[in-house]
């Protein structure tokens, strides 16, 4: 699996093969980043199925079953880094992440797009 990462003010995507993720996230840590923890984008994934509730035949009481599922996970969301569920790393926790990264031997491409602003972790 692989992690789709996505600036929200630059709209730029990358994808970091799930070793890689992993590998940041337990290195940034262990150099001395405390993570704040991200939250569940639920105005996403809303306006996702507002846009069109009812495609792919999904019948009215799915939709309404599938919100009300999203909605229980956001009041339910334990601020992981791991699950692609459309959640958000804030600009100062992504960007304490990169200073903990720079010089640990990773890609700069990934310690640059982690100081680009808010990142979405989108959902597979």
């Amino acid at each position: 699996m692989a992690y789709s990462l996505t600036c929200i003010e630059t709209n730029q995507t990358i994808v970091v093969e799930d070793d890689v993720w992993k590998e940041a996230l337990s290195q940034a840590e262990q150099s001395g980043w405390e993570p704040e923890g991200t939250r569940y984008d639920i105005a996403t994934v809303l306006d996702e199925w507002c846009d069109e509730p009812w495609e792919n035949n999904n019948s009215p009481i799915n939709s309404i079953l599938s919100i009300i599922q999203h909605v229980s996970l956001f009041n339910e969301w334990d601020g992981n880094y791991t699950d692609c569920e459309n959640q958000i790393i804030s600009e100062a926790d992504a960007n304490y992440m990169a200073y903990y990264l720079d010089g640990n031997g990773f890609d700069e491409a990934l310690i640059d797009f982690l100081n680009s602003g808010s990142i979405r972790i989108n959902s597979l």
